[in-house]
């Protein structure tokens, strides 16, 4: 409550007001009748519940999908993921002791398990109870055959189970932790199934698992399409899957189907926009796909086009009646897009929220598997958790190196990726932020030669406060903003406060070009209209053998405050960084883990984490566009950065233009040859 009154004073609000009044003074005084209407509308919409699908009632049965070769499985892993599997067993003792990590970076005293801990932060709530830390002591047990960690597993069980009976109130039983808990529980089943002192617990686990099934079935996320409903549907087809039950894998799939069409845009990327959250969905995809090759009637993944009939909606792709591909080929542009996303040394770049639920290692490793099961070249390392999802026949000896760059017109994303340089440039064409995704338009992020030069500062918490607003906000992005105001409008309420002219925006990204060694990308943005005059952000973004040249132009005509951001995967700035302001040398402020008067300089490498980073931050007030320009030396080596005065001279005063043009042909050989 306080912080939606806090929004009735913000810069955002008084400038809708001001912008209203210069509009059109006759309609501004509607405004209080728009926001009733829009408040009433709201309270009817939560009175609407949407019918699930009628699935038939879950009987516990036996298991149906079994793990071949176990043994020579688990000495594959052991030989070939040493460390992984040692770092597994070495959890699980900690389990088993009583220390419990969560993947959202708390610890708790398990001696006693307490399954509603007071937390500040509800994810870790719903951390513990989703059970994936119970698939570490199943496989724990696969790995060293010590009946301990089973007795651990069915003991937590069942003191979970006596505890947490279904209730609709009960933060336990909400339908995404559901989902997950079915899942996991699955997975632990395929290590302890034929565990001697897991015969006692098999059938009491089969009948919760059912019980789950049908509460999920019940309360599926259907009240728009999100990423839930995806997580929804994966594990009441997982649940049918495992369990033999055709009635769930065929209600599960269908929403699985549905949503990648609806959620996943053509070119593959998700389209709430985070890079976490892309990488955890096409896991999901990679993971019901691998389960339904196994099914012996082949019903499942059926390999014809859809033509995209869903309703439109503001936060997804629009309606448009268009063949839209197969499953399988969406499913494989996800992956194209994936391993796009991932550097050689395993990581991504954290471009909007990061998922609780699950670290990036374990993610990349089934972009690797997903890339061996449909057909594609594989340049993602396997890790542990995926060797279990393939036929050790199809494990590669080999990977093939990364694609060099990956244009996502859909998206908005320009992705260079090689061994030693990653860069992504990033703006959403929809022009607005999407649930996930950030105030981050034009933004930027470089790794070079394993070390993160320019990076997304990510997002450490879900938690209504002043921290999520800074993670999420313009500020906390390699962006320029103007009068303090993000560039797009987040969607959602505060969105539909707002009449549909104020935060209309077009964006347009061109294709990446290349000429000899020079490879650049650019993009535009009329994010900052509704400030009452025509402005226009544009960058450019160019990469050749030593350096990452971006370059901004601000055209405006009125007085507007402009504020540039850089986020630094470094403790210092070293020579080779170089800005100019109109071609003239500047030295921005640099900030780092400030919490007063406002939070600057901080980033969040993953969930429930955050530590103070390196911010370089210049402002100005003026009335004329302006240019901008970093340069960055691409070599961690480099003492100095040694800036070729004719190079130098032909970027920084070369003008905005939809081509770039080099004339000095003898230098261009020189850099070439480099």
């Amino acid at each position: 409550m306080k912080r939606g009154l806090s929004f009735l004073f913000s810069v955002e609000m008084r400038n809708y007001i001001r912008w209203r009044w210069r509009s059109n003074a006759l309609t501004f005084f509607l405004i209080p009748f728009e926001w009733l209407r829009w408040l009433l509308n709201r309270i009817a919409g939560r009175r609407t519940t949407v019918q699930p699908p009628l699935i038939q009632k879950a009987e516990p049965s036996s298991l149906q999908i079994k793990i071949d070769n176990v043994a020579s499985r688990t000495k594959f892993a052991r030989t070939h993921f040493g460390d992984q599997v040692s770092a597994i067993i070495e959890t699980a003792d900690a389990i088993c002791n009583g220390h419990l990590r969560l993947a959202t970076g708390i610890e708790l005293d398990f001696v006693r398990p307490n399954w509603r801990p007071t937390v500040a932060d509800i994810e870790h709530l719903y951390c513990l109870n989703r059970w994936l830390w119970g698939v570490t002591l199943a496989k724990a047990w696969s790995y060293t055959q010590e009946p301990r960690f089973v007795e651990q597993w069915i003991r937590l069980w069942r003191d979970w189970s006596a505890r947490n009976p279904a209730s609709s109130t009960s933060p336990v039983w909400e339908s995404y932790s559901v989902s997950e808990r079915i899942v996991n529980w699955c997975e632990s089943l395929l290590f302890l199934w034929g565990a001697p002192a897991f015969e006692s617990a098999r059938a009491d686990v089969s009948a919760a698992l059912a019980q789950h099934a049908e509460w999920l079935a019940a309360h599926l996320e259907t009240a728009s399409a999100h990423n839930h409903l995806i997580n929804n549907a994966r594990a009441v087809f997982v649940y049918g899957a495992f369990f033999g039950n055709a009635a769930f894998q065929k209600a599960g799939w269908e929403i699985l189907e549905r949503e990648l069409f609806r959620q996943v845009l053509p070119d593959g990327m998700l389209a709430e926009q985070s890079t976490h959250y892309h990488l955890l969905l096409t896991r999901t995809y990679v993971q019901v796909y691998l389960l339904a090759r196994r099914d012996p009637k082949g019903f499942l993944v059926q390999e014809r086009l859809y033509t995209n009939s869903m309703p439109p909606t503001s936060d997804m792709q629009s309606d448009q009646a268009k063949p839209l591909g197969s499953f399988t080929e969406r499913v494989k542009q996800m992956l194209v897009v994936s391993a796009a996303l991932i550097r050689s040394d395993g990581s991504i770049p954290i471009i909007g929220d990061f998922s609780p639920d699950t670290d990036v290692a374990s993610l990349v490793g089934m972009i690797g598997a997903g890339q061996i099961a449909c057909g594609l070249a594989n340049t993602i390392p396997l890790t542990e958790n995926a060797l279990w999802c393939l036929d050790k026949s199809e494990i590669p000896a080999t990977v093939n190196p990364p694609s060099r760059s990956l244009y996502l017109p859909d998206a908005g994303y320009w992705i260079y990726n090689t061994l030693n340089v990653h860069l992504t440039f990033h703006v959403d064409p929809r022009g607005e932020i999407v649930r996930h995704g950030h105030a981050d338009a034009l933004n930027v992020t470089l790794w070079a030669n394993g070390g993160e030069l320019i990076v997304d500062t990510g997002n450490a918490s879900y938690m209504p406060d002043v921290w999520l607003d800074y993670f999420r906000g313009a500020t906390a992005h390699n962006i320029v903003t103007v009068d303090g105001l993000p560039p797009f409008l987040r969607a959602g309420f505060l969105r539909e406060l707002f009449s549909a002219d104020y935060g209309r925006v077009t964006v347009t990204m061109f294709p990446p070009q290349q000429v000899d060694c020079w490879t650049w990308c650019q993009a535009e943005h009329t994010g900052y209209d509704r400030l009452g005059e025509p402005i226009r952000l544009r960058r450019r973004v160019l990469i050749a053998h030593e350096y990452v040249w971006i370059t901004d132009w601000i055209e405006s005509q009125r007085k507007h405050t402009i504020e540039a951001n850089w986020h630094w995967g470094l403790n210092k700035i070293a020579e080779r960084i170089a800005w100019f302001a109109d071609a003239k040398s500047i030295m921005p402020n640099s900030i780092s883990g400030q919490t007063a008067p406002m939070i600057q300089g901080w980033r969040a490498p993953a969930y429930g984490r955050k530590e103070p980073a390196l911010t370089i931050q210049w402002q100005t007030r003026i009335r004329r566009p302006l240019r901008l320009d970093l340069i960055v030396g691409l070599d961690l080596q480099l003492s100095n950065f040694d800036l070729v005065n004719g190079d130098k001279e032909k970027i920084i005063t070369d003008a905005w233009s939809d081509e770039f043009v080099f004339s000095d042909r003898e230098l261009k050989g020189q850099r070439c040859a480099a």
